[in-house]
């Protein structure tokens, strides 16, 4: 789950909500999302998301509340797959899907999309660190 940590350069941290519309799918709060014919969908392992789901969607649902991605904005988020302490700042890595959603990330760093901003000290899977897309 990307949860929005802090926007730099602005004395807000709570993102715009938009209203999009979603295909016949199930979303979780916190899923990093593309938009794709009209809708939204999750996003790729090493495509550029565009947008964060900011609640839970049912597949039945035609809509869902989404935050749009701005290069200011640090998410936090779990290391899904390999090794976290390898990671430092600067490195872009992918994400990582789980049930449907994108949800984390990974630490490969071949056609990455998230660039490590802070590792936290992450040294095993399930750590958190933060990160940005840029």
């Amino acid at each position: 789950m990307f949860k929005l940590t802090k926007i730099q350069n602005s004395g807000v941290n709570v993102p715009e909500p938009q209203i999009l519309p979603k295909g016949e799918v199930a979303i979780a709060r916190g899923s990093a999302l593309i938009i794709s014919g009209g809708k939204v969908s999750a996003a790729g392992t090493t495509t550029l998301p565009t947008h964060i789901a900011l609640a839970d969607a049912k597949a039945t649902d035609a809509t869902i509340p989404c935050a749009q991605i701005h290069t200011n904005m640090v998410f936090e988020c779990p290391v899904k797959e390999g090794t976290p302490s390898a990671l430092v700042p600067g490195t872009k890595v992918c994400l990582v899907q789980e049930g449907g959603n994108t949800i984390g990330v990974n630490t490969t760093t071949t056609s990455g999309v998230a660039t490590v901003y802070d590792t936290l000290g992450a040294v095993k899977v399930g750590d958190k660190i933060l990160i940005t897309f840029r």
